[in-house]
């Protein structure tokens, strides 16, 4: 039995990706082929074989609160609804002035620039007068007042 020599791993993983991409568009793909490029001898059939291991899946986080979420807007609770509503709309009154720190330097760089060259410069310029922190402080407390109406009504 010849065995041909291992791919890097990153190349097996490319190959597994295209073949099947390749699969899943109707490209009839020669087991034999399969098992020479990789290396890997077939097996006999009285031979034992590797199978996928088969778990249950288990309920991560992120679909547990999607369901709490989607049972809040179900439920005949009044305020559900009314909370999940408000809950969305935090801080999209005053998006411009939490915004405008950030944007304002790059509108300063476009507004004054004559040619795509010095818009570039003027961007790389002007990134350190950027300031997240408005932007990042007003997701923070939309994120505190999220979660506040979320355990409310857990």
């Amino acid at each position: 039995m010849v065995i041909a020599p291992v791919l890097d791993p990153e190349d097996l993983k490319e190959l597994r990706e295209a073949i099947k991409e390749f699969s899943a568009m109707g490209m009839k793909i020669p087991m034999a082929w399969a098992h020479s490029r990789w290396g890997i001898p077939r097996a006999n059939d009285d031979e034992d074989v590797l199978e996928p291991v088969t778990t249950t899946p288990t309920p991560t986080t992120a679909r547990l609160r999607q369901g709490q979420i989607s049972m809040a807007r179900t439920q005949s609770s009044p305020n559900s609804e009314q909370l999940i509503n408000e809950t969305l709309g935090i801080g999209l009154d005053d998006w411009q002035q939490v915004t405008a720190p950030i944007l304002d330097p790059v509108r300063q760089a476009i507004q004054t620039a004559t040619s795509y060259e010095e818009a570039s410069e003027n961007l790389l310029a002007a990134y350190p007068d950027m300031d997240a922190a408005t932007l990042a402080n007003s997701l923070r407390d939309a994120m505190q007042k999220a979660r506040a109406i979320g355990d409310s009504t857990d």
